[in-house]
């Protein structure tokens, strides 16, 4: 299921224009990505927590051309899917 089947689904369902839905779900991304840059925990009851998560840098190899190459620390999401999106997945 890609951005836009979704997308249609809520059309269909709320009845509201197309552009105005693509509107609130750009919106509703965009304010998930402020979240973690803002280091914030963001959970939607019923589907999934995202989770900022501080990476250690670490050393690693080219392996082309055998050079250490040294990767800095950098900022993850960590994403946590709910109990009720699980038991759908397994038809519980």
């Amino acid at each position: 299921m890609t951005r836009q089947d979704i997308i249609k689904i809520i059309i269909k369902k709320v009845r509201v224009s197309k552009y105005d839905m693509m509107d609130a779900f750009d919106i509703f991304v965009d304010e998930i990505a402020d979240a973690m840059r803002r280091g914030e925990r963001v959970t939607i009851n019923n589907l999934v927590t995202f989770i900022p998560v501080e990476r250690n840098g670490r050393m690693g190899r080219d392996p082309q051309t055998g050079n250490i190459i040294e990767y800095p620390p950098y900022r993850g999401v960590r994403c946590v899917v709910s109990q009720t999106l699980k038991d759908a997945a397994n038809d519980r």
